[in-house]
């Protein structure tokens, strides 16, 4: 019922904004799926050790307008334990949908969205039920921030990728209120914002490669903030129309209670359309 709610509001204000500004119908998806090994099995905020991470996303673009685009969005992860009494355990399935719209200039890009977030934990009870929340996003960045630009750009092998920084900025405002049991569960979160450095290091005829700095920050109800900062060092492997990339994850703090990652290191491969 939480989440047919939310996609009723989303769609009136998407059918709003469509009779504003007259466009047309496209349909073009772009997204990525990958697999996570955490080399590491502590985790302070985790009732089962770390094991593995499957999940995929997909970004679908549905109507076209002299401003942008207006997507919708969708991605699912789950959380895989092992230990020492069961090779494979399931831990818990995160899943966010977020409608929204995309402006997009010569070297940058802007969108705003709705987005709704939930996890859920597996074949165990939680108190009080799954997590979930409600937020207006708001981002801009460098077009080589986003994954589906960048792909289009090494497939194209744009060489000008050689030795330069993408950045994107975003933030958060989280939906709370008298209605709150059906906006939001299990979590005071009141605003968000998040910081991507992406460097382009290098890009030779078959591969490339590229790091990323990820920085989140935040802020509840009593005004405290929980932080998050993860480093990544990928190699691409180049296709015709998709990469594949091997990449090496390190979670160097992580204060966020819901899906902690605090000194995990991992490795794992994905694959990007």
């Amino acid at each position: 019922m939480r989440l047919e709610k939310f996609l009723r509001t989303a769609g009136v204000v998407l059918v709003g904004v469509l009779t504003a500004e007259a466009g047309q119908f496209e349909f073009q998806s772009s997204g990525g799926t990958f697999f996570q090994y955490y080399l590491t099995q502590d985790n302070r905020d985790s009732q089962l050790p770390p094991g593995y991470r499957f999940a995929f996303s997909i970004d679908n673009l549905v109507y076209q307008t002299a401003l942008g685009h207006f997507f919708i969005n969708a991605a699912d992860a789950t959380v895989i334990s092992r230990s020492d009494t069961a090779a494979v355990k399931l831990d818990k399935i995160r899943y966010r949908i977020e409608p929204g719209f995309r402006a997009v200039g010569y070297r940058h890009e802007s969108n705003i969205l709705l987005s709704h977030e939930c996890i859920h934990e597996i074949d165990r009870a939680r108190n009080g039920g799954s997590i979930f929340w409600n937020s207006i996003q708001a981002n801009y960045g460098t077009k080589g921030a986003y994954d589906y630009n960048m792909v289009e750009r090494v497939v194209q092998r744009d060489f000008q990728l050689r030795n330069t920084l993408d950045y994107e900025v975003a933030g958060d405002a989280y939906l709370w209120g008298p209605a709150n049991d059906f906006i939001a569960q299990n979590q005071d979160y009141r605003g968000h914002a998040q910081v991507l450095l992406r460097y382009n290091w290098a890009l030779w005829e078959k591969s490339a490669f590229y790091a990323d700095l990820k920085e989140d920050e935040w802020v509840t109800a009593k005004a405290t903030t929980q932080h998050r900062g993860m480093a990544q060092l990928n190699w691409i492997l180049i296709s015709q129309k998709s990469v594949g990339v091997l990449f090496t994850e390190y979670t160097f703090l992580d204060q966020n209670p819901y899906d902690n990652e605090n000194s995990l290191v991992s490795v794992g491969f994905r694959i990007l359309y």
